[in-house]
């Protein structure tokens, strides 16, 4: 079976090149594949050892800010098919010349939402340096014309979409307060968008010279930046710039491509490739982007265009992308190693080779990797926008909505799209009630992601357990009430997240059922509560474990759970009946372990018990952490001090008791 995977892989990767080089493309009504609106937001900051070539870009602007004419001119930055508009705003907004000649300086994050409420409570925010709770646009606009009279002001929208010329005509009025001389630059990828906005010509950003662009390459394809003396490489590296047209985006991530690759056929296949003949498409899909995707492993590829259902700017969480990417069955089993750990690995290569990019809290792709990404998805990834499925084709495999307003949100359009992998909810849902037809997962039997999170999603049907291939299940910071009692039939099962669901009030009884769950995400306040939880032998999460007497409580119930990994709190341990209860705990086999924590109530009453318990609860010796609170036995276990156990360096014990141990002590391998 896995011969005939790879086989039919190696005709997909062919058919795939055909496709490439005879520019075909798929026929549509003419719809294009909505995005969501929100995006990350940028700020002034940049780090301008890693901009290149762009000295005369800033000159010429900067001659241009320094033009003492007119009330408030708009000065428009474009760079469709070239990266770099940003940097570049963020090196002209820090110049020392800007700063002297500006009496106030202003840097707005727009993005496709634009909303002149929002966009003018950031103007005010920008201008005062405070935080605006204002929400009237009249008291907004006079604020902001009360900061800005009689200064000469620089403002920069960044990431600008908007179309509507009203919009920006509703916007700009308070901004002629300012003094002469006031300058307002827009950065965008939209002609459209550079001609609704502008008082004069757009400035196109120019192409990097050969040198810049060998700067970058180098610095992404050799350690240090350096050649290291390959002047095969070297010649061959630079004969590769010279094709790629003085675009940063393609100098980085060709380069990043060929980093791990320092074998000189390798760069002599990738200089002859007959992607460099193609043209650049439509959507400004650039040749040496194409070529990145092309060089790529089989399993990355797929991974890859994957993330196309993500909109653009949208903020990656790797750990999530992991799992999501497990359930789909993107990730080889490799030997002992874990599924997720594989999954890591296969990120930190998209990464490594520049096609996700670091962000504030998570990963980001670039807005022309992200086209690239939805341009080799063909028919297999959609966005549907506002929930309008019109032109998106009824074999789609993964699917992604976004909602616009706050009318309830029925699901029954999708009934028709019986092939569907993926269904995840983005932007907008958090305000937009959904209501799930109780038919909808007899119609969506194939499901192996499902993902409702931060959407107002107050239940679900008990319909979900028909599900049988679903693998992923996302609820955080939903309205949801309870879990039907059905999803203990979700045997395939492996992440479920219920984080920040406060109106949760307990799980399933079921919930053990689900032997293959790997993950169980919530805030330690439901799975504290499941009986016999011990038959979650995959489960990797356990931050709490309350120890009461009943069965289905004990502190036995560990016996099987090997694959515990982070951390693991085990409360009220004067509920072991014995040292023989203990060890069957089998900490000691929990080699993943890195944090223990073991918590005897206050109140309860010391014996020689306690010290046969604990001196039964060894754990593993890779543990890096271990916490004893509450404990009233008279002397340390033996193993604290045991060679084995105290010779790891990185173990640091952290033993706080409840009178410390005074008779038979053991020395311990560090005290703090």
């Amino acid at each position: 079976m896995a011969h005939q995977i790879m086989e039919i892989r190696k005709k997909l990767d062919e058919m795939a090149k055909v496709r490439d080089n005879l520019q075909l493309r798929e026929l549509t009504d003419g719809t294009s594949r909505p995005e969501n609106l929100r995006r990350p937001p940028t700020s002034s900051l940049v780090d301008e050892s890693n901009v290149f070539g762009r000295e005369e870009d800033r000159d010429e602007i900067i001659r241009f800010l320094s033009l003492p004419r007119g009330t408030c001119r708009s000065f428009p930055s474009s760079a469709s098919g070239v990266s770099g508009r940003r940097p570049l705003a963020q090196i002209v907004y820090n110049d020392a010349r800007v700063t002297n000649h500006f009496d106030l300086k202003m840097w707005v994050f727009v993005s496709c939402n634009y909303n002149v409420v929002r966009l003018t409570n950031s103007m005010v925010e920008a201008a005062t340096k405070k935080k605006s709770d204002l929400t009237d646009l009249n008291m907004l606009q006079e604020t902001l014309v009360e900061e800005l009279r009689g200064k000469r002001f620089l403002l920069i929208l960044d990431d600008v979409w908007n179309e509507v010329r009203a919009n920006w005509d509703r916007t700009r009025l308070p901004l002629n307060a300012g003094r002469s001389g006031s300058k307002v630059v827009i950065t965008t990828r939209i002609k459209r968008v550079a001609q609704i906005m502008g008082t004069v010509p757009p400035y196109h950003l120019k192409r990097l010279s050969k040198d810049a662009c060998w700067t970058l390459f180098s610095r992404s394809a050799f350690a240090g930046g350096e050649f290291a003396g390959n002047h095969k490489l070297q010649a061959i590296g630079k004969e590769i710039v010279s094709k790629l047209d003085g675009i940063p985006l393609a100098a980085k991530t060709i380069g990043s491509m060929l980093f791990a690759r320092p074998d000189e056929v390798d760069w002599q296949k990738i200089l002859k490739s007959e992607f460099w003949e193609l043209p650049t498409n439509e959507n400004d899909i650039l040749p040496p982007l194409k070529l990145s995707y092309q060089t790529l492993p089989s399993h990355l590829k797929q991974c890859f265009s994957y993330c196309s259902i993500f909109q653009k700017g949208y903020e990656f969480d790797k750990d999530k992308l992991v799992k999501i990417w497990m359930g789909q069955g993107f990730l080889e089993h490799q030997g002992t190693k874990q599924v997720e750990d594989t999954g890591a690995e296969y990120f930190d290569e998209l990464l490594g080779r520049s096609l996700f990019q670091n962000s504030k809290d998570g990963y980001v792709m670039h807005d022309m990797i992200q086209a690239l990404a939805q341009y080799v998805s063909a028919d297999e990834c959609f966005i549907a926008r506002d929930c309008r499925l019109q032109g998106i084709p009824g074999k789609v495999r993964h699917l992604s909505l976004t909602s616009e307003d706050s009318l309830p949100i029925s699901l029954e359009a999708l009934f028709g799209f019986k092939s569907l992998r993926t269904l995840v909810t983005l932007y907008g849902f958090n305000s937009s009630v959904i209501q799930i037809p109780p038919d909808l997962f007899l119609h969506l039997k194939y499901l192996r992601v499902l993902d409702f999170s931060d959407s107002f999603l107050e239940e679900l049907p008990e319909t979900i357990g028909n599900l049988v291939h679903l693998r992923y299940l996302d609820l955080t910071a939903t309205a949801i009430a309870r879990l039907p009692e059905s999803i203990s039939k979700l045997y395939s099962l492996q992440t479920l997240r219920l984080r920040d669901c406060f109106s949760l009030k307990g799980l399933p009884e079921g919930i053990t059922n689900l032997i293959n769950l790997r993950h169980l995400e919530e805030d330690s306040r439901l799975i504290s509560s499941v009986a016999g939880i011990g038959k979650l032998t995959c489960l990797q999460e356990l931050p709490i474990f309350k120890i009461h007497q009943q069965i289905g409580h004990r502190i036995s119930e560990l016996k099987d759970m090997t694959e515990i990994r982070g951390s693991l709190c085990i409360l009220n341990m004067e509920n072991v009946a014995d040292a023989e209860e203990a060890r069957q705990a089998r900490l000691s086999y929990k080699q993943h372990l890195q944090k223990l924590q073991l918590e005897w109530n206050a109140h309860s009453a010391g014996s020689f018990r306690d010290e046969d318990i604990l001196e039964c609860l060894q754990p593993h010796e890779s543990l890096k952490e271990l916490h004893i609170e509450g404990y009233n036995g008279g002397r340390f276990p033996s193993w604290v001090g045991d060679p084995v156990f105290s010779s790891y360096e990185n173990v640091l014990a952290l033993l706080q008791m409840q009178p410390p141990p005074t008779s038979g002590t053991t020395a311990l391998p560090y005290s703090p």
